[in-house]
């Protein structure tokens, strides 16, 4: 599956509507893996979800939480007035990871 922005005006919508499109669709996932009551908007574009039981320092149990951000990428090149900014390229920052080369 892959979502469709090619209708949109500019880079700016199409992230817009894709960060949409992500939080819905990681909100379905978490609510269908972790039930309903385990899952919970945390800020505007932040879902927190309770996956796991653990024990405090004390011996206590507890939640274990997580949270997903969903942040899209550009897919253009910018230019502001210290630096240029590339579009993302998920392969080369990958193979990047798996050489070991950080940014």
């Amino acid at each position: 599956m892959r979502f469709d922005y090619t209708d949109c005006e500019s880079e700016t919508e199409a992230k817009r509507k894709a960060r949409k499109d992500l939080v819905k669709l990681y909100w379905d996932f978490t609510v269908q893996t972790f039930g309903e009551e385990n899952v919970r908007m945390v800020d505007k574009n932040k879902i927190g979800f309770v996956f796991g039981d653990a024990k405090d320092k004390d011996g206590f149990p507890c939640d274990f939480a997580a949270v997903i951000h969903p942040v899209p990428q550009n897919f253009e090149e910018h230019t502001g007035p210290k630096r240029t900014y590339p579009a993302y390229d998920l392969y080369q920052v990958a193979d990047d990871f798996a050489a070991g080369i950080e940014k």
